[in-house]
C-alpha cells in the first residue's frame, strides 16, 4: 500500500524517447490508495482497572507513526519519499517500509536511497537492522503475500538507471531474508509463466488488466468484430469498459492455444545471449513439440535507450525497464521465410516490464515475418 506522497526517485527525469513499433503508452501509471485509519473500541467502566492492552495502529495512523520514527532517528530523512503498508511477519497487522532518496546539497542530485522496514508488533515498531538490507540502489515495489520486492537499480546516481534484478524478501525470526532472486531476463520469464497461468485458465477478462489501455484500435488485430466497431463508435480507442465487454473477441480461443504454446515455449530454462553495443539487448531460442511440428519461439528483452517510454506525474517521461518481444512459429517463419502450409501455430507479442510488472502491448505486430 503506498502513501499519496509524490513521488521523488523517477519523477525528475524526462528524456523523451521513441516508441517502439510505432505503438504509444498511454496509460501507465497505477494510483495507490491508503487504508482508513482504524478508530480505537472503547474500553467498557469495568475493566479500565486493568492494564490496558495495546490498540494496533494501522492506516494513515501507522504510517505517520513510522516516519516520525525514522524522521527522529535519521536526519537525513526526507518527508517526500514513500510509505508501504503490509504483513510481512504473518502476525495480522500491517508493518510499514519507507523509502526515501538522500540528495546533495543544493543541487538536489540522488546519490543514494534508503530503507527502512518497521515491525508493528504488540509494543510499538520496531525497525529492523539497516545491516540486512542490499547494498546496491534499491527501489521498493510493494509488499505482497507477505513479501517484499525490491528492484535492482544500476545505480542511484544516474539518471535513468538499468533495472539489473528483483529480488523478494521475507521476516523470519525478526530478520529480514532474501528468498527469490532474478535478473531481469528471468524475472521477465517468471512473469510470463503468470501469464501463461492465466491463459491457461482461459481468464480473458482477467487477461484484460495486463493489457495497456486505451489503445488504439488499429493498433490491436481486431479485424471485422463487434468491438472493432464499438471502438469505432467511441473514437477509435479500445477502453477497459470495452476490453472488458468483448474479453471473448479480444482473447479468442485459438488466439489464447497460440498463447499457450509460445508462453510454455518461451518460459522453458533457456540461455540469455547478450548482444548490442551497450549489452542492452538478451535473447534465447527456444524449440518445442506442438500437434503439428516443432514450435521454434525467440525472447528478447530489450533494456537499450530506444525502449518505449511512459508519462511521470508532473510531465516528461520515462523508458520503461524492459520492452520484451515474444515470437513464434515454425522454423522456416523463424528464418524469415514463408510457411503458409505450416501447421504450426505463429504470433507475436510486445510486453512492457514497468516498474517490476509485465504488460501487455499489443499482438501480431506488422513485421512479423510471414
Amino acid at each position: 500500500m503506498k502513501s499519496t506522497l509524490p513521488l521523488s526517485h523517477r519523477a525528475a527525469a524526462s528524456l523523451r524517447r521513441p516508441a517502439l513499433l510505432a505503438l504509444t503508452l498511454a496509460s501507465l501509471c497505477a494510483l495507490g490508495a491508503c487504508k482508513g485509519e482504524t478508530a480505537p473500541a472503547l474500553v467498557p467502566a469495568s475493566t479500565q482497572a486493568r492494564p490496558p492492552a495495546t490498540i494496533a495502529l494501522s492506516g494513515k495512523a501507522l504510517e505517520a507513526a513510522a516516519r516520525n520514527l525514522v524522521a527522529r532517528s535519521d536526519k537525513q530523512y526526507d518527508p517526500a519519499g514513500e510509505a508501504f503498508l503490509g504483513d510481512l511477519d504473518g502476525d495480522g497487522s500491517d508493518d510499514v517500509v519507507i523509502q526515501y532518496d538522500i540528495t546533495t546539497e543544493g543541487a538536489g542530485h540522488t546519490v543514494a536511497r534508503t530503507v527502512k522496514v518497521l515491525l508493528n508488533t504488540a509494543s510499538g515498531l520496531s525497525p529492523l537492522p539497516q545491516s540486512q538490507l542490499p547494498d546496491w540502489c534499491p527501489l521498493v515495489q510493494g509488499i505482497y503475500r507477505g513479501r517484499l520486492r525490491l528492484l535492482q537499480l544500476e545505480a542511484c546516481a544516474l539518471p535513468m538507471p538499468r533495472l539489473e534484478g528483483v529480488h523478494d524478501y521475507v521476516v523470519k525470526a525478526g530478520a529480514l531474508v532474501e528468498a527469490e532472486a532474478w535478473s531481469t531476463p528471468e524475472f521477465v520469464q517468471h512473469e510470463l509463466a503468470a501469464l501463461l497461468d492465466a491463459v491457461r485458465k482461459d481468464k480473458d477478462k482477467a487477461l484484460v488488466a495486463r493489457v495497456i489501455l486505451p489503445v488504439g484500435a488499429t493498433q490491436l488485430p481486431l479485424y471485422e468484430t463487434k468491438l472493432a466497431e464499438a471502438a469505432k463508435a467511441q473514437g477509435g480507442q479500445v477502453t477497459q469498459a470495452l476490453a472488458q465487454q468483448y474479453s471473448g473477441e479480444l482473447f479468442d480461443a485459438a488466439r489464447l492455444a497460440s498463447w499457450q504454446a509460445a508462453l510454455a515455449c518461451a518460459v522453458q530454462p533457456g540461455k540469455f545471449i547478450t548482444s548490442g553495443d551497450d549489452g542492452s539487448l538478451e535473447s534465447l531460442q527456444n524449440h518445442m513439440s506442438v500437434a503439428g511440428g516443432d514450435l521454434v519461439c525467440t525472447l528478447t528483452v530489450d533494456q537499450s535507450p530506444e525502449r518505449p517510454t511512459r508519462p511521470v506525474p508532473g510531465g516528461g517521461e520515462w523508458p520503461v525497464d524492459a520492452a520484451v518481444r515474444l515470437v513464434w512459429g515454425s522454423q522456416k517463419l523463424m528464418d524469415g521465410q514463408p510457411d503458409a502450409g505450416s501447421k504450426v501455430p505463429a504470433g507475436s507479442l510486445l510486453l512492457v516490464l514497468i516498474d517490476g510488472e509485465l504488460k501487455v502491448m499489443g499482438w501480431d505486430f506488422a513485421d512479423f515475418p510471414v
